[in-house]
């Protein structure tokens, strides 16, 4: 057997000499030789054929292997880099961010005439510290190990003190929850971020008021959070929890977004174990709901 890159001229047949060719991709790629002391026969050519078209076949399949596995390779580089970035960058974000806030707020209190433009800065720079919090998170998701430190949380007042803890001059949101505790096993920092990124969307697609409210069923917990916005169309409520998913509308009215908010606050609570549901109409609003195990002890102590 003989192989070679590009044509080869002497692929052919001579006396007591019998090449049958190797093709790869449609390209001559080498040959068999065999040497007779006789003629072969008709049968006898054509099981050399199949042989040479065996041979082929399976060379052909081991450079694909090795070209499979090294764009597996290269692939599985390419996301840990990736997500090495998203990571860095994240984390060292949020101190520069952290920083210009501050200072937004001090030059608020002290330039009255400028606070308009101040706030302006305030606002896009709170935009910031939010992707880089999404960044963080994204690149933990992806690697291995992602893990969450869970402890037992009434969810009802758990959500009331994360409600508090926005814009203080938000008057938009209610919430409502009943009087008994529903008690759920969450990360709460991870929890949170769920949460900040549901209820800041049903602000930002909405004018009007949001209202979120706190449910159980004997087995599950839910966290609802409906807005009276502008609502999903139909036929991009499949992709609203994709990376980088998101509604046409939104594009098409110039509304900002990195359409990563979702796609993370879905796999943080799919590590939950739990999942978040939506349901949308155009013109009209939307309601997220994000439902999540209860613990197993309802009275924790």
């Amino acid at each position: 057997m003989r192989l070679f890159d590009g044509d080869d001229s002497s692929v052919g047949t001579s006396e007591g000499l019998i090449e049958f060719p190797l093709t790869a991709h449609s390209a001559l790629i080498g040959s068999i030789e065999l040497r007779s002391a006789r003629p072969l026969d008709a049968g006898e050519l054509e099981s050399m054929r199949a042989f040479a078209a065996l041979a082929s076949l399976t060379i052909h399949a081991d450079a694909l292997d090795h070209e499979t596995a090294t764009a597996s390779r290269s692939l599985r580089e390419s996301n840990a880099f990736k997500d090495d970035v998203l990571a860095m960058l994240g984390h060292d974000f949020r101190g520069p961010l952290t920083v210009i806030l501050g200072y937004c707020e001090l030059l608020a209190e002290s330039a009255p005439e400028i606070k308009a433009e101040i706030e302006t800065i305030f606002t896009q720079t709170q935009r910031l510290v939010r992707l880089s919090e999404d960044a963080v998170v994204l690149a933990q998701t992806q690697a291995g190990g992602f893990s969450l430190a869970r402890e037992p949380t009434d969810l009802g007042e758990f959500v009331r003190e994360a409600v508090r803890a926005f814009d203080p001059s938000e008057r938009r949101i209610t919430v409502r929850s009943g009087d008994a505790p529903v008690w759920a096993p969450i990360d709460r920092v991870r929890f949170r971020h769920v949460l900040d990124n549901v209820v800041l969307n049903a602000l930002k697609y909405s004018d009007g008021a949001v209202e979120v409210e706190v449910r159980s069923t004997a087995t599950e917990a839910a966290v609802a959070v409906t807005d009276r916005g502008i609502g999903i169309p139909e036929g991009d409520l499949p992709s609203v929890f994709t990376r980088f998913g998101r509604a046409g509308n939104a594009r098409r009215k110039g509304i900002a977004g990195s359409g990563v908010g979702l796609y993370v606050a879905n796999k943080i609570v799919h590590v939950h174990g739990g999942r978040i549901e939506v349901v949308s109409r155009e013109g009209e609003g939307s309601t997220f709901t994000i439902v999540i195990p209860l613990v197993e002890d309802a009275h924790p102590t």
